[in-house]
């Protein structure tokens, strides 16, 4: 697994909502981005496990639109950044 998949199979509900709302999207709108069922974010915020392709599709899209997903050296914990 290479260090992208690491990083976003690491991604937590708080991620994805904290990144969606940060880049004003709703989440019809990501949800239609992302090719997924909008039924499929509400789950995935709400903390539910989603299929790692809905992951990876999700985590693509906001990194489209200006999210970052690092992973922070000193707690090795995925931290979101967003330019807008």
């Amino acid at each position: 697994m290479d260090d992208v998949q690491t990083q976003t199979s690491r991604v937590t509900a708080g991620h994805i909502r904290m990144a969606r709302a940060g880049l004003n999207l709703t989440v019809r709108d990501l949800a239609e981005k992302a090719g997924v069922n909008k039924a499929t974010i509400v789950r995935m915020e709400a903390g539910h496990a989603p299929r790692a392709s809905s992951l990876n599709a999700v985590c693509q899209v906001l990194e489209e639109h200006g999210a970052a997903f690092d992973i922070e050296a000193e707690t090795d914990r995925i931290i979101v950044k967003l330019s807008t």
